[in-house]
């Protein structure tokens, strides 16, 4: 079947171009690194929140669960720095350290502060964002006891630093969490 078309339709037809003229494409091209540039910094700032905050997150839900386990339980809790395998750094209780792999809780039966593998249970180990730098300005542990306080001199503060932006969880005797300014 023959399509018929008038002689103007089929001059428009031949001369109809398909593609972009060259000011189409620099003006479009012009409009997305706009937009690119606009987006990218803001993305990474909010990247960068996103890691804090999921850090920040996962380490007061894991103080948490400490804390609870030491009440439910009737005997020590210990929050200590992870060595990346299945047990603590240390078991230092002074200076502020950085916490570079994880957290590890594990509940004391003993309430000798020390991981042994025997008698003690870990709880939970979380590992954190590679990207974050976690510190615990009391050591390598924290220990709640029996009535889910902080063990004397184990209150203190973790910082998740990332470049310039810091997010803070405040420990107190009483072994309740906050976030810090």
């Amino acid at each position: 079947m023959d399509v018929f078309l008038s002689p103007r339709m089929e001059k428009e037809a031949l001369t109809w171009d398909k593609g972009f003229t060259l000011f189409e494409l620099l003006f479009t091209l012009s409009i997305l690194t706009l937009l690119i540039t606009v987006i990218t910094p803001s993305f990474s700032s909010f990247l960068t929140q996103s890691q804090l905050t999921s850090d920040q997150h996962k380490l007061q839900s894991l103080l948490s669960l400490a804390r609870m386990q030491a009440v439910t339980e009737g005997n020590y809790a210990v929050v200590c720095r992870w060595d990346g395998v299945s047990s603590c750094t240390g078991f230092d209780s002074t200076n502020t350290l950085v916490w570079e792999r994880g957290a590890l809780v594990f509940s004391d039966k003993n309430n000798n502060r020390q991981l042994d593998p025997s008698s003690d249970t870990v709880l939970r180990i979380i590992e954190f964002s590679t990207q974050n730098q976690i510190t615990w300005n009391r050591g390598e542990l924290l220990v709640y006891e029996s009535d889910g306080s902080a063990l004397g001199g184990s209150n203190g503060t973790f910082s998740i630093i990332q470049g310039d932006q810091i997010l803070r969880l405040v420990v107190s005797l009483t072994g309740r969490v906050r976030r810090g300014a």
